[in-house]
C-alpha cells in the first residue's frame, strides 16, 4: 500500500481523475518537472499525481520513500530533516499526511489490532488563552488568572480530555 502512494510517476495513467473517461486524453507538455496531460472529454489538465496524496508536494519520490522509512522506524523529524537537507517543518507536513493515509487504510479494512491495550484519559484545563472577551455566557465561565483552579470539582465542562493508550508489549 505504501508503495502505491509514492509510486504515482511510475503508474500509467488510465482514466481522467476528473470525468473518469478512459485513455482519453494527450501529453501536454511539463510544469516544474512532471508530465502534464490534457482530457479530451473534460478539457481538465492533470498530472500523474492529481487526485492522490501527493498532489500539491513539491518533495520528489525518494524523499517521500526516506520519510515514510524514517516514519515507520520511528526516527525523529530532526534526523530526517538532516539527512534530506529539507526544513523540519515539510518533514512534520509530510509525516502528518502519511499518518493521516495510513489511519484512512486501518479504517477502511477489517484488520483488527491484538493483544491486550491499556487506555486512559487524563483531564487538563481548558485554555481560552488568545481569546477576547471571554464571557461566562460563552464559555461557562469567567477569565481567569493563570494557574488559577476550576470552579467546581472532578469532571467538567472546565477540563479537556485526552485520550492515552499503550500496548502491553510496550507500543503506544
Amino acid at each position: 500500500h505504501i508503495q502505491s502512494i509514492i509510486s504515482a510517476n511510475d503508474r500509467d495513467i488510465a482514466a481522467c481523475p476528473f470525468c473518469g473517461v478512459m485513455d482519453d486524453y494527450v501529453k501536454y507538455g511539463h510544469k516544474d518537472g512532471k508530465q502534464r496531460y490534457k482530457c479530451k472529454s473534460c478539457l481538465k489538465i492533470f498530472t500523474e499525481r492529481t487526485g492522490t496524496a501527493l498532489a500539491y508536494s513539491q518533495s520528489t519520490n525518494a524523499e517521500w520513500e526516506t520519510v515514510i522509512i524514517h516514519t515507520l522506524q520511528g526516527k525523529v523529524l530532526r534526523e530526517t530533516s538532516e539527512l534530506l537537507d529539507i526544513p523540519i517543518e515539510r518533514i512534520w507536513r509530510m509525516r502528518h499526511i502519511i499518518m493521516r493515509l495510513i489511519e484512512d487504510y486501518v479504517e477502511k479494512s477489517d484488520s483488527k489490532l491484538l493483544g491486550d491495550v491499556e487506555v486512559d484519559d487524563t483531564y487538563f484545563q481548558l485554555s481560552v488563552k488568545g481569546t477576547k472577551n471571554i464571557d461566562e455566557e460563552t464559555y461557562g465561565r469567567p477569565a481567569r488568572l493563570h494557574g488559577a483552579k476550576s470552579r467546581t470539582r472532578g469532571v467538567s465542562n472546565e477540563l479537556a480530555s485526552v485520550n492515552v493508550g499503550i500496548a502491553r508489549n510496550g507500543d503506544s
